[in-house]
Parts: C-alpha cells; sequence; structure tokens
C-alpha cells in the first residue's frame, strides 16, 4: 500500500491518494486464489471556517476462490483441507467457484458550522458495479463435482453394494478434482455440434444505487443536545445469469 496525504494548503485545498493490492495464489484450502485491488482518492476545499466541501472516491476490486461444503464422509476420507471445486487445467489450479466484486463508490459531502454549537453535514453518494458468483452448469451430462452423492461409497452402502463402495473409495481417492479437460472433450464430442453439454456461467448481481443524507447536531444546553438527520436512498438491482465460458463450444441452451 502506498498513501500520501498532503494537509491543508494556505488555498484551502488538501488531498489525499492511496492504492494498494492484496493477493495470493493459494490460501488455507486448496484452490483457492485471491486478489485484490483498491484505490482511493480525497480532495477538499475549505471556503472559510463555517464552509468545507469533500468529494471522495473509492474503488474496491476483489476476487477469490470458493471452498467447498463438505460433508463428514467426504472430510474423513480426503482431510479438512480438501477443496472439490477446482481442478487443473494446462498444468494450472482453476476454481470453478469464484467472487468477484467490484462496486466503485463517489461522494460529494458539505460541512456547515453554522455556530460554535450547531454543524449541519450534507452527503450524496453514487454506488454501482457490480457482484458475481460463477459455477458450472450440465445439460443432460454427469455432474462434474467430484463430491456428487452417486460417487460416494455411502450411495453404494445405502443400496448394500459392498463391492461398488470399495470400487467408488477408490476411484474418488483417486479422481477428486474437476476434470476440466473430460467438460471441453464432452463439449466438442456434443450431439449437437457446436452445442455445450457444460459451461462455466455466474450469478450476477448488478446495483445502481443513489444515497443522500443531511445530519444536524446542535448543543441546546449543557444538558440536551440535538442529533437529527434525514436519508434518502434509491437502488435499482439487475439479478441474471451470466455467461462466462462455452469451454470449448459454440452455444449454450438452457
Amino acid at each position: 500500500m502506498g498513501t500520501h496525504a498532503s494537509g491543508m494548503n494556505k488555498e484551502g485545498w488538501a488531498f489525499v491518494v492511496s492504492a494498494s493490492r492484496r493477493w495470493a495464489q493459494e490460501g488455507y484450502f486448496e484452490g483457492t486464489d485471491y486478489s485484490a485491488n483498491s484505490l482511493f482518492a480525497s480532495v477538499e476545499k475549505k471556503f472559510n471556517d463555517s464552509h468545507s466541501l469533500n468529494f471522495t472516491s473509492i474503488f474496491a476490486q476483489n476476487g477469490r476462490g470458493k471452498t467447498s461444503p463438505n460433508t463428514d464422509e467426504v472430510t474423513r476420507l480426503k482431510g479438512f483441507k480438501y477443496n472439490s471445486l477446482w481442478g487443473y487445467q494446462d498444468g494450472e489450479k482453476r476454481n470453478s467457484r469464484e467472487k468477484n466484486i467490484e462496486e466503485p463508490i463517489n461522494m460529494l459531502s458539505h460541512f456547515w458550522k453554522i455556530s460554535d454549537k450547531t454543524t449541519l453535514n450534507t452527503n450524496v453518494a453514487y454506488q454501482f458495479g457490480y457482484v458475481g458468483n460463477s459455477r458450472i452448469d450440465n445439460q443432460l451430462a454427469n455432474n462434474p463435482d467430484p463430491t456428487y452423492y452417486k460417487n460416494l461409497p455411502s450411495y453404494y452402502n445405502n443400496l448394500g453394494d459392498t463391492a461398488g463402495a470399495e470400487a467408488a473409495k477408490t476411484y474418488f481417492l483417486n479422481n477428486s478434482q474437476i476434470d476440466w479437460n473430460a467438460m471441453y472433450l464432452a463439449n466438442q464430442n456434443s450431439v449437437d455440434a457446436g452445442k455445450s453439454v457444460y459451461a462455466l456461467y455466474e450469478d450476477r448481481t448488478d446495483d445502481k444505487q443513489i444515497t443522500a443524507n443531511s445530519i444536524l447536531f446542535s448543543d441546546l444546553s449543557d444538558n440536551i443536545k440535538l442529533n437529527a438527520g434525514v436519508n434518502f436512498k434509491k437502488l435499482k438491482s439487475h439479478n441474471f445469469q451470466n455467461m462466462l465460458d462455452l469451454l470449448g463450444g459454440e452455444y449454450f441452451e438452457d
């Protein structure tokens, strides 16, 4: 992180800028990559002892790979740190469930010192951007999740098939990560030429929000203080599914 603050100059101007980056190839759990970038800028003009105006802009973007919610059976087979959501692709770990957030904020604030005992602070802010959570969609194809219940020994134990349970255990232990290459091959060999049976999409939320408030504070006497405010908020939210990767196919039908 790097930050610079100018302090207030003789003309009544002050500014602050800051930038940072935080990242990890992998976190505590397997396949959990992380990347975050932040920018901050603020400028203020002090007109006199009673009035000042401030503009602040914040941009914070981050993305991270998620971890799978494992049952006790899976944890006993693979350990506490096991994460079924990733697999190797071209020698690199690729997580199928990434969360990405990018929601900048711009805010304008006016500070008014009405008297030695009364102040009024008014703010208007605009926030926009998106939140995306990715996942694999499969149409009439086998579930690609290694922990799918039909892949686990308990499924066969419930059917009284001891041999099947042992075979499922061996297969799961040897194939416990997502097979990206198998999905690409399935799409390339689709019965309907070009149609993906596997695709990577995200549950997406695009928001636009306007917020305004005004806060009045006054010392009415030594024992009485007044704190009053008014607030306005308007949110427009668009929620949809967004295609990210056809995984080697040409189109996808849902």
